[in-house]
């Protein structure tokens, strides 16, 4: 339903706007906010057959800070499309990510670049801030999009210019950019199935461009996905329905429409002990058993999302243009778990209260039920005029998210009927409604200062409002009623320096910004704290032609008001106690050895420190990738295509935690290699493509990161690397 109400909101504005046309000077030049950002940053240079195109990540030209790209091609060629887009940047300098379940289950428990977490830097696609928990900002990664409708990805490791929105700029961002439409009509069926029992399947439909509809186009893209997974009890199932529609109007206007609908459920792994590794093996996760708070049956999330918007792009004359996206998502989560799956909590013994009447337990299975639902609604603003000194660039974003969240115990043995310990007791953790409202402004200039200097300075301004009205609140169970605002500007300057006609370097200044999590109101003394912020130094260059891709930076990051709770007389409380300093060299290439042959390789050394000396944790210290990549067209046949890739990843040794600013739980450094196969073959006006995938070519199955602590507070528990698995994928494309 929400997903038809989207489209008739569709209809209806590319209706009016074609009416406004009309109005719309002649004299400008042609729209597309998005279409010139990739121009700028030398996305138009990832073409098939040269460095950057062929790359599993390559460093864009036009860029004022550290930034890796992975292009459409390397995505169509080297991933199938079970992978999530948080896998699509595993390969780049400096990042981490913890796939336990393996690259057909869609699922990601970890991901750090840099060191900073990732409720610490912004996910967005076509500019859009992707919405996460209000509690933390962090969007699940395999509940909006699919591989298979998405363009490139990039990462931005730095808060940006003043452009750059978002909740938290602090540690950069993810931005992912949506697939455009066909030029032609086609038609394509795909799948893919494979270890674990994983299949997945899908149709998109292309209308090409319409004469009729005045050069309108886009496409469809319905798909479906099943996996047992890498874990022992653990499964995926998704439903997902992509459509974008590109409307010219007039001659200097663009609407872009978007609407996506998904369905996900999986029962859902939350890491072992060590002896549970020793004795069951690294796959063990859940079991079969009922009498277990590890049986697979309790332990369950089912999400369903969805996301709209509506982008109108205009030039209007005189060095005017205008970009204007009205967008609204949803995130509908309930869950069920174990009170403690894999911990020490024993089973429930002795009286027990179900609705206030006492009876006895006698082994039964404690855990939890809860939900987590917002709806979020946006709008993003953003004007621009050029000038002889170079542009001036102003913009608006607003976004307001309303949440409600439960989690109450229950008993499984009995049906999952709610308990309680007490007689006057509640069953439930927490229960409460949130708010957040985000209003940030930005100015910002480019002035060329030489034809071959320009300067960026601007400044956005932060202003987030938190509000709670808790029946229960976390920690505390008691009722609470809670608002806050928290404001910091957050100015930047990058200077870019075009050394030669295919070399370029820059460097920066910025203010990062991270607003307080929810849970600083988890307590019965909320205290004022200021948001987290970053002050981030930059300096780096990239090379770009055909035959070779070379990125290389530096950066030091200065962290401050580090918020951590701390008791005092028996109250928690929430501060800011210091900060930390990231520092650390990056670098990523690709040449070409021969022809149809490219080498690939990047590295980085990470330093993550809290001032008293300790390591932040999951901060590996170093990160590395090393890749050939061979593509070659007419192999047998006139337009035929053959693709081949080995890339390996090394991530160096890192502390799970950090509680208390202590390193705990040393995690030693792991590596693996994913190999990848392809096939085209054209005949007449269709192509058919296969493919094999098999990632963790050497079976490598030790520990890779801290999945958390048990019930207990103390005991650890783990993530393994997923062993061996392979992909094998098929498309039929219609026309061609």
């Amino acid at each position: 339903m929400r997903f038809c109400h989207g489209i008739a909101a569709v209809l209806l504005v590319s209706t009016a706007l074609r009416a406004m046309a009309q109005s719309v000077p002649q004299n400008a030049i042609n729209a597309g906010t998005i279409s010139a950002a990739a121009s700028d940053l030398g996305l138009n240079a990832a073409l098939p057959g040269t460095a950057s195109g062929e790359a599993p990540s390559f460093a864009p030209s036009g860029s004022g800070q550290p930034t890796s790209v992975v292009g459409q091609h390397f995505i169509t060629q080297a991933t199938p499309p079970t992978e999530t887009y948080d896998q699509l940047i595993a390969q780049m300098p400096s990042v981490q990510d913890i796939q336990p379940n393996g690259p057909v289950a869609q699922q990601n428990y970890g991901e750090s670049i840099r060191g900073l977490q990732y409720n610490q830097f912004n996910t967005t696609f076509d500019g859009i801030v992707v919405p996460g928990t209000t509690s933390t900002f962090a969007p699940q990664d395999a509940v909006y999009f699919t591989n298979h409708d998405i363009g490139s990805v990039s990462i931005d490791r730095g808060p940006g210019t003043a452009s750059t929105i978002g909740y938290a700029t602090f540690g950069g961002t993810v931005s992912i950019l949506s697939k455009n439409p066909a030029i032609t009509p086609d038609v394509t069926a795909y799948g893919s199935t494979g270890s674990y029992r994983s299949l997945l399947y899908g149709l998109d439909l292309n209308t090409g461009i319409q004469p009729g509809l005045d050069g309108g186009r886009g496409f469809v893209d319905v798909s479906g996905a099943s996996s047992n997974a890498w874990l022992t009890g653990t499964t995926t199932v998704r439903r997902n329905v992509f459509l974008k529609w590109q409307q010219p109007i007039g001659q200097h206007t663009l609407v872009t429409a978007v609407a996506m609908l998904n369905s996900s459920y999986g029962h859902t792994p939350y890491g072992a002990q060590r002896s549970q590794i020793e004795s069951f093996g690294p796959q063990y996760a859940l079991n079969f058993n009922v009498r277990s708070q590890d049986y697979q049956g309790y332990n369950t999330d089912t999400y369903n999302t969805d996301l709209e918007y509506i982008r109108i792009e205009s030039t209007l004359g005189d060095g005017f243009s205008v970009a204007d996206t009205s967008y609204t998502a949803s995130y509908y989560h309930h869950g069920s778990q174990g009170a403690d799956p894999n911990g020490t909590t024993p089973n429930l013994n002795g009286k027990i209260y179900i609705g206030g009447t006492a009876t006895f337990a006698n082994n039964e299975v404690p855990g939890t039920e809860g939900h987590n639902d917002f709806r979020d609604w946006g709008n993003v603003l953003r004007l621009a005029k050029s000038a002889g000194f170079g542009n001036i660039e102003a913009g608006f974003w607003f976004d307001y998210v309303s949440n409600s969240a439960y989690k109450y115990n229950v008993d499984f043995s009995r049906g999952a009927v709610a308990y309680t310990t007490k007689k006057t007791a509640t069953p439930f953790s927490y229960n409460y409604v949130d708010t957040l409202t985000t209003v940030q402004p930005y100015i910002q200039s480019k002035i060329d200062v030489t034809p071959w200097m320009s300067l960026i300075p601007g400044v956005r301004f932060s202003d987030i409002t938190r509000n709670l009205d808790a029946t229960i609140n976390k920690s505390t169970k008691k009722p609470a009623m809670d608002a806050e605002t928290f404001s910091a500007p957050q100015p930047s300057i990058e200077a870019k320096f075009k050394l030669a006609p295919h070399w370029t370097a820059y460097a920066q200044v910025a203010k990062g910004f991270l607003a307080p999590p929810l849970s600083v109101f988890a307590t019965t003394a909320v205290t004022a704290v200021n948001p987290e912020t970053t002050t981030n130094y930059q300096i780096g260059t990239a090379y770009q032609t055909g035959a070779l891709s070379v990125g290389t930076d530096l950066y030091d990051i200065v962290f401050n008001n580090y918020i951590a709770s701390s008791s005092v007389a028996g109250v928690t409380l929430y501060t800011n106690q210091g900060g930390a300093v990231f520092r650390g060299v990056e670098s990523e290439a690709t040449y070409a050895l021969a022809k149809y042959l490219w080498i690939y390789g990047n590295g980085s050394l990470n330093d993550a420190t809290y001032n008293n000396g300790a390591t932040v944790a999951q901060s590996p210290r170093r990160t590395g990738a090393l890749g050939v990549i061979y593509d070659r067209k007419s192999v047998v046949t006139a337009d035929d295509e053959l693709f081949a890739s080995v890339v390996g990843k090394y991530v160096g040794p890192q502390y799970g935690s950090d509680s208390g600013k202590i390193d705990a739980y040393p995690i030693k450094s792991y590596q693996y290699v994913n190999l990848t196969g392809a096939y085209t073959l054209p005949f007449g006006t269709h192509r058919m493509r296969f493919s094999a995938d098999i990632f963790n070519l050497a079976n490598r199955r030790g520990i890779e990161g801290l999945a958390g602590l048990a019930g207990d507070g103390v005991t650890p528990l783990y993530w393994t690397e997923p062993g061996r698995s392979v992909v094998f994928s098929l498309s039929v494309s219609l026309n061609g």
